[in-house]
């Protein structure tokens, strides 16, 4: 709502001054029409200076569209369910059905290898200075994390890691122009490390401190 009155505002102001400075450029070129030195340096200047209402729009619904691919974790919310399987030697096949609150309805799938694995995403973190404009920090599961580490205390160097799925256009350039914006930290947060079975149903819930991976079934049978 606030970036729509923004671009109203913006689109009202850009528009009257730019007739104004039309016309006072025409009435400057048109012989005997009324003109005063300097009209055309002030209407320039006034269209200058309502431009960034319009941008400030713009980039209000940049930002609208972007936090749209992000679930909200103010509070510990419920992202989903994964069914994991044993899949051969050290690895793991994951599917992920995705809650209906989630922003992403596709069911996502991947195989990752290690003697454990975890799954991790992209967590928006906004300032509390930027809670008036409505931006809420978020997440998006994203990744299949494993490592060969078989006690499970080893942390994610990135090497063991499997991307489910790409973020949406809008959303990844601004995790890509993060270091841009003032108040925004992007940064990945991932699950405790899960021991593989021939069977797991996973409940996993995320919030503030990133995610928590609940088994609530296992078959560990061999």
């Amino acid at each position: 709502m606030f970036a729509a009155l923004l671009i109203v505002a913006g689109l009202l102001l850009t528009i009257r001054t730019s007739v104004r400075l039309v016309r006072t450029i025409r009435a400057r070129l048109t012989y005997g029409a009324p003109y005063r030195e300097g009209m055309i340096a002030d209407r320039a200047l006034g269209l200058l200076m309502v431009l960034p209402i319009l941008a400030a729009g713009g980039i209000m619904v940049f930002l609208s569209f972007a936090m749209a691919a992000f679930q909200s974790d103010a509070e510990r919310v419920r992202v989903g369910r994964i069914e994991a399987r044993h899949n051969g030697w050290g690895r793991t096949a994951v599917i992920f059905r995705p809650d209906a609150d989630y922003p992403g309805r596709a069911t996502l799938e991947g195989e990752i290898p290690g003697s454990r694995w975890a799954i991790g995403g992209d967590f928006v973190v906004w300032d509390r200075a930027a809670a008036w404009l409505g931006l809420r920090s978020g997440h998006r599961m994203r990744y299949l994390l494993g490592t060969a580490d078989p006690s499970g205390l080893s942390k994610d160097d990135g090497g063991g890691r499997i991307v489910l799925e790409p973020l949406p256009a809008s959303a990844a350039a601004l995790v890509a122009n993060a270091r841009f914006i003032p108040f925004l930290e992007v940064k990945l947060q991932a699950s405790q490390w899960i021991r593989p079975a021939r069977l797991q149903v996973v409940d996993v819930h995320a919030g503030p401190h990133g995610y928590l991976a609940d088994i609530a079934a296992e078959n560990s049978a061999r």
